[in-house]
């Protein structure tokens, strides 16, 4: 198998392929988390084979004369052939009815079933004198198949096989180009007709240029908020489009196939009451931040609500239907927590393991009820009775409330279960 080259990224540069569109897609993630979608693709190549015709030919006469060869589609690629370039040497060569290329799977050294196949009629394709070659003059068919052929490669590669047929040839003698003389190539084959059988010829190879698009097939499903750009348009929403990124040079067109579905990004809100954040979205899963340690993640802290015993400054990560969204920063501040209508009165230690002392509650009159709440109003503990001290070791951390109803109104103390 000979070594393929593949001059693409050397098209894009050289300013003798000018572009007529851009031919960049990049699509851009909304969240950091998300990899990067940045990807370029060239919207012209092609594949050569052969020489610079300075050498010989295959004295190969039966008619009509079909030569073929072999030639590699890299993996993860698929191009849309839609031009063919082969040089042609003849005496007396005044035109031909039409040039039939075929394109074959690999079958065990030779070309196997047909892959691909377009017959060019005179208007399909130009003739024209690049020289002369051991007495023969030497045509170039530059072949515009108005019907691509699409191949693909698989694993490694796949490899595949182009044949050139003219018919009705005007002139006595007429040969396809080949590479060396006198020896005939193993990869470069001669057959009477395009179903074989096939013949080896050596060492030589059939000179051929193909054409190329790429086709690129893209199915993304991101996240509200990502963007592709394909040519010169840019999509934000699902869509299912196919775009030709052209090239002033013919049969260099690539194909974009794009399947794009954007899924709604997750609701990052978050409601604080008091000391404690709960966020909106009821049906996701959270991981809470800390803002003041670079957005740290905070180890086992998982649920919808969040309070934290001390002073500091957090967010939550929200993960909904596959996208994640990181909230605003909210600020926890026990400042002040102890502010209530009577100054006598006051809660200790706060935070509070298992003991809870209300400090100055004898100076409350007719106290006539005392309740322990939660942050969402549900009555945890309730007594009639006047004391100052509670057993809070079975309750779960977070915020908590004693109100003390008496003679003049209801105070409230705010103090938080570690």
């Amino acid at each position: 198998m000979k070594k393929i080259l593949f001059y693409s990224a050397f098209l894009i540069t050289s300013t003798s392929v000018a572009q007529s569109t851009a031919s960049e897609i990049t699509g851009q993630p909304n969240n950091a988390q998300l990899s990067d979608q940045t990807k370029t693709y060239t919207s012209c190549g092609y594949l050569q084979e052969g020489n610079a015709l300075e050498n010989g030919r295959i004295s190969q006469t039966s008619w009509p004369l079909v030569c073929a060869d072999d030639f590699i589609v890299p993996d993860g690629e698929c191009w849309s052939i839609n031009n063919v370039l082969t040089p042609f040497m003849t005496s007396g060569f005044t035109g031909t009815d039409n040039i039939i290329i075929t394109f074959y799977a690999n079958g065990t050294g030779a070309p196997g079933t047909v892959a691909g196949s377009f017959t060019a009629t005179p208007s399909d394709f130009t003739t024209t004198n690049i020289g002369t070659a051991y007495g023969l003059t030497v045509y170039s068919f530059d072949i515009n198949m108005s019907t691509p052929v699409e191949l693909c490669g698989g694993p490694g590669g796949t490899t595949y096989w182009i044949s050139a047929q003219a018919d009705n040839v005007s002139g006595a003698t007429y040969y396809w180009e080949f590479t060396t003389l006198p020896t005939y190539g193993s990869n470069a084959l001669a057959a009477p007709n395009t179903s074989g059988p096939w013949t080896s010829y050596g060492a030589d190879n059939f000179v051929f240029t193909i054409n190329y698009g790429e086709i690129n097939d893209i199915t993304l499903t991101e996240c509200e908020g990502f963007s592709i750009t394909v040519g010169a348009t840019t999509y934000t929403t699902s869509v299912v489009v196919s775009e030709t990124l052209t090239s002033v040079l013919t049969g260099c067109d690539s194909i974009v196939n794009l399947d794009l579905t954007i899924l709604p990004a997750p609701d990052n809100g978050v409601t604080q009451t008091g000391v404690t954040l709960e966020a909106d979205d009821a049906t996701a899963t959270y991981q809470w931040l800390d803002c003041n340690d670079s957005y740290a993640i905070m180890s086992g802290e998982t649920n919808q609500t969040f309070t934290f015993p001390t002073n500091g400054s957090f967010a939550v990560e929200v993960t909904s239907g596959g996208c994640v969204d990181t909230s605003a920063c909210f600020l926890i501040d026990y400042s002040g927590l102890n502010e209530n209508n009577n100054a006598l009165i006051s809660a200790y230690p706060n935070p509070a393991s298992e003991t809870l002392f209300i400090a100055g509650i004898n100076q409350l009159s007719e106290i006539s009820l005392i309740t322990i709440t939660s942050v969402s109003g549900q009555i945890v503990y309730s007594t009639d009775k006047v004391t100052g001290q509670f057993n809070i070791d079975y309750l779960a951390s977070g915020v908590y409330a004693v109100n003390i109803s008496h003679s003049t109104g209801v105070e409230t103390i705010r103090f938080v279960k570690e």
